[in-house]
């Protein structure tokens, strides 16, 4: 690891509790940090740091920050075509449509999230997006498509400590009236996560007994653990996570018939989320509140209120949709762009065929994947003389037919090669003495047929040496050599011809 990226990486782990303590602080040093990153071209210490914006800015909803770092996070993903970073990229855009309130979004991104965390065999993030998936069917009360996530993330989270996970499958179990089994996690959760360092566990974890108990309808223990997960998140300095317990708070003092309770604290729900932004929380409170207010003066006040707070989170998503277009036509545009220079590197520029580049790599691959194949190494005959008489504009139609030529007379899995000017190769996988033969016979046939430059016919021949592996030498580094040998005597001998390497070169 560069020095330059072990800095960046301990930063963002320093300014990590200023999220908690000095947002803004926090927010402002990473921002600087990705911009050094990328006036130094270090696209994997911008990545990093940029998506850690772009998931605390998720995470807290602010969203116009979270979608300006999300379309850099994910620009700066396909840039590298790594699947984590892809998968990092689409797991935080998915958490952003889930706090949004786009559950169909939110599905898409988290698949394409576990698609490339399951290529690159990432078994914690994949837990991750599991769970993240398992909350957002909860969240739709499709409890019989959440189990099966939230299973198989704990899975996996045996294998990987992560037992913040049964706390979601907590959820589950109490939707699936299997209480038993839902206060098992709770617990397993408390005794297994307690010595984790640096991790929020007493808060949720009395958060989510406070919901399992409300759901069973033990309303005064719900109220107990509620109070202290509202201490503990006060504590921490988390507004959402406060605006939700009081309006879980709220719920529990409505049904145990205190109403003036209730009201206070949709009220502070209400007016925690809406200095902060978080729309949806905001809007449950005030739908509540609208229904427990009396006098009409205070009721229109709320319903003004809500109407405001509903037009502004219409709003709010018609830009995020329309954002979200821009953002997929960006990404496309960048796909093609990163296809097209891999096949630039690819890709010889005047044929087509394969570049000479990554020949060493070719070669380890068959040796690899085959117990013997062919090497052919091609002259084409007379390409200078043709040069100097029809010239260069000619000779590099010439050249771009014979290539076609190559191309055609390829078995299934053969490669043509360009390695400069006139000089060729084909690799023959599966392929010994006989197939090299058959293949030749076919490619002499084809060059054989006459095409036109201005009113003259010429027709093309070329010079070939055969090299086999592993028969005439195991080490795939000496094939050129040997078949380019064998080439020369093919030339020496009249060319439009083959020869065969002569086994004495094998030494």
């Amino acid at each position: 690891m560069r020095e330059s990226e072990q800095l960046f990486l301990d930063l963002i782990r320093e300014v990590g509790p200023d999220f908690t303590t000095n947002p803004e602080k926090a927010r402002i040093r990473l921002l600087a940090a990705a911009e050094q990153a990328h006036a130094q071209g270090d696209v994997l210490s911008e990545f990093k740091l940029l998506d850690e914006l772009a998931w605390q800015a998720t995470t807290k909803f602010e969203a116009e920050e979270a979608m300006d770092c999300i379309h850099r996070v994910l620009a700066l993903a396909e840039q590298t075509g790594d699947a984590n970073h892809i998968g990092a990229a689409c797991n935080t855009y998915g958490v952003f449509f889930m706090n949004c309130g786009e559950p169909l979004q939110a599905i898409e991104q988290l698949g394409k999230s576990l698609a490339a965390y399951e290529s690159s065999g990432n078994t914690p993030r994949i837990a991750s997006v599991l769970v993240n998936l398992g909350e957002l069917l909860v969240e739709m009360d499709d409890i019989g498509k959440a189990a099966p996530y939230l299973e198989e993330a704990c899975k996996l989270t045996e294998r990987t400590e992560r037992p913040d996970v049964l706390l979601n499958l907590a959820f589950v179990r109490v939707h699936q009236g299997r209480l038993p089994e839902a206060w098992s996690c709770i617990v397993r959760v408390w005794r297994e996560g307690r010595h984790a360092e640096g991790w929020p566990l007493r808060a949720n974890v009395h958060d989510v007994a406070g919901w399992v108990l409300q759901q069973t309808g033990n309303l005064p223990a719900a109220l107990r653990h509620y109070r202290k997960s509202l201490s503990l998140f006060m504590k921490q300095h988390d507004p959402f996570r406060i605006s939700s317990t009081y309006l879980s708070m709220g719920d529990v003092w409505l049904k145990n018939g205190n109403r003036d309770k209730a009201v206070e604290c949709y009220r502070e729900s209400a007016e925690i989320s809406g200095v902060r932004g978080y729309r949806f929380v905001e809007i449950r409170s005030l739908r509540k509140l609208l229904l427990l207010v009396s006098g009409p003066v205070e009721s229109l006040a709320v319903q003004q209120r809500l109407s405001y707070t509903l037009h502004e989170a219409d709003q709010r998503n018609k830009a995020l949709r329309r954002n979200f277009v821009e953002l997929q036509i960006r990404l496309d545009r960048l796909r093609r762009e990163r296809q097209e220079l891999v096949r630039d590197y690819e890709r010889d520029a005047l044929t087509g065929l394969y570049a000479y580049r990554n020949m060493e790599e070719r070669l380890n691959q068959h040796a690899s994947a085959c117990a013997r194949f062919a090497f052919l190494f091609l002259d084409v005959d007379q390409l200078k003389t043709l040069n100097d008489t029809w010239g260069h504009s000619a000779g590099d139609m010439l050249l771009r037919s014979f290539a076609n030529d190559l191309s055609d007379a390829l078995p299934r899995y053969g490669q043509a090669i360009r390695k400069s000017g006139d000089e060729f190769i084909v690799l023959l996988p599966h392929a010994g003495r006989a197939e090299a033969i058959e293949y030749l016979q076919d490619l002499y046939g084809k060059l054989g047929i006459q095409r036109r430059i201005g009113e003259e016919a010429i027709s093309l021949s070329c010079s070939a040496g055969i090299a086999l592996w592993p028969t005439d030498t195991e080490q795939t580094n000496l094939l050129e050599w040997l078949a380019d040998q064998a080439m020369y005597r093919a030339k020496s001998n009249g060319r439009n011809q083959y020869c065969w390497n002569q086994p004495f070169l094998q030494s």
